[in-house]
């Protein structure tokens, strides 16, 4: 059967995700929690923090969520 031929040769592909360590969360002077994280596409670099317990404000750069023009990258 071509499914059991196909099935032979194929290979078992991991999550990565799976395999990611998650840090335990940091917490600020006023005991908040927090969490950073860096992130690189071709030749930019973000630095990104989210607090807990905050008021859901995002500032890129001095600008809010509509800097990113494309709905996939807000």
């Amino acid at each position: 059967m071509a499914k059991d031929f196909i099935m032979e040769y194929r290979k078992e592909v991991k999550a990565v995700s799976s395999q990611i360590q998650i840090p335990p969360l940091m917490y600020d002077e006023n005991d908040r929690p927090y969490m950073t994280a860096k992130g690189m596409r071709k030749y930019c670099i973000a630095n990104v923090v989210v607090r807990g317990n905050g008021t859901g404000k995002v500032d890129i750069n001095g600008q809010n969520l509509l800097y990113f023009e494309f709905m996939q990258d807000r």
